[in-house]
């Protein structure tokens, strides 16, 4: 699955990018939703059944959630993995943010231009993917999450370290 993700994250932000030089960004969210509207088409052809228990044998979904959390807590190694990909779900996501108004306003690059770095940037999301099982029986599957996220920061590092582009003035 992570695989599929990566190719979507490949293809996306460049598709998406030479787009917006074509047509307007209104008409580019109306092709996002064309899209989710061919998920709900292909999602809705699935004919595996799921058989839920009897509601009387059910518990809350409440008594559910804490039972949930309360069993994590008790695992100190799935406290350390929610703790990680926490923190490193919450991080990737000011530095995306902050890296789309970096590139566009200081550095001057065009949507497009920012599409298609993304797109590049997520080539090494799909090459981990393609080699995830392999670096968890090398590393340890305890082990490949921490790595990881320590292994991600050295480029998040690097994103500041471009200077804007020669001749176009940047819209700090």
């Amino acid at each position: 699955m992570q695989a599929t993700a990566s190719v979507a994250q490949v293809a996306g932000p460049a598709l998406g990018g030479q787009l917006l030089r074509i047509v307007s960004a209104g008409a580019v969210v109306g092709v996002n939703v064309v899209t989710y509207l061919l998920s709900v088409v292909f999602v809705s052809r699935i004919r595996a059944v799921e058989e839920l228990p009897p509601r009387e044998e059910r518990k809350p979904i409440l008594h559910e959630i804490r039972e949930g959390l309360a069993f994590v807590v008790h695992q100190p190694l799935l406290v350390r993995m929610v703790a990680c990909t926490s923190i490193g779900n919450l991080g990737w996501s000011v530095i995306s943010a902050l890296e789309t108004l970096f590139v566009l306003r200081t550095l001057g690059l065009s949507p497009a231009a920012l599409g298609t770095a993304l797109s590049a940037a997520s080539v090494g999301g799909l090459l981990g993917a393609l080699a995830g099982e392999r670096a968890a029986r090398l590393v340890g599957e305890a082990r490949l999450i921490p790595v990881s996220a320590v292994a991600m920061v050295a480029p998040g590092v690097l994103i500041p370290s471009p200077a804007p582009c020669p001749g176009r003035p940047s819209r700090a």
